[in-house]
């Protein structure tokens, strides 16, 4: 006896698992939920990120959105650009936690240290994988072999003032410690604008160069 019901074949992506909603239709999810720094890899992961939370109503996450594409890139200056970006990245991993400035709360920001030439010669290549070096070249004095590594969690390249970058605000020290090392060229544009444009991590700023030199 026939009762009616079908077998039906999908493909399902690694990762994702085949569930019917509420309304008896089939819909691909997540098989896991993913920790949101394996989701934001990228500045394209925090917009569609808050692209998502838009369409469920976050009006945070859309006016984020919405600002950012008003921009002219070619128009904005690089640091002005990269604080936009850096905003949506925050916002993206911070997943709507917003800072409320209350006496108790705690705030954490990526902290940066500028690196002399001499300082990274004396650095073994382990460390300056820890550390996260980038590197940009210029003149002597724009900052020839100049490194910015991430070292601890604060607000600024130097500062450790909780009223500097409070926008940035991240809610807990790991989410700080991962988007200083993630993003780190995008901290690099927000604070020294055009002269960091072109900064690198330092494997491929020496094979980059290493690449010139044989040429």
């Amino acid at each position: 006896m026939e009762t009616g019901k079908k077998t039906v074949t999908v493909d399902v992506p690694e990762g994702k698992k085949a569930v019917w909603n509420e309304q008896g239709i089939l819909q691909l999810v997540d098989d896991e939920p993913k920790d949101i720094t394996e989701r934001i890899k990228t500045l394209y992961d925090a917009q569609c990120e808050l692209a998502q939370r838009a369409e469920r109503g976050d009006c945070l996450a859309h006016q984020l959105i919405e600002e950012y594409n008003c921009l002219n890139s070619e128009e904005t200056s690089t640091d002005l650009l990269a604080y936009m970006q850096l905003r949506i990245i925050t916002a993206a991993l911070n997943e709507g936690w917003e800072p409320q400035f209350e006496e108790e709360e705690v705030r954490w920001f990526p902290y940066f240290i500028l690196w002399s030439k001499d300082e990274i010669d004396n650095m073994s290549d382990e460390d300056k994988d820890n550390k996260g070096l980038l590197l940009w070249g210029g003149h002597a004095d724009d900052g020839t072999y100049c490194g910015s590594s991430f070292s601890s969690s604060s607000d600024g390249w130097e500062s450790a003032n909780a009223y500097i970058g409070s926008r940035l605000a991240l809610k807990t020290e790991a989410l700080a410690t991962y988007a200083g090392r993630q993003f780190a060229s995008v901290y690099a544009r927000f604070f020294i604008g055009e002269k960091a444009s072109d900064a690198m991590p330092w494997r491929e700023y020496e094979q980059m160069h290493k690449s010139s030199d044989n040429k």
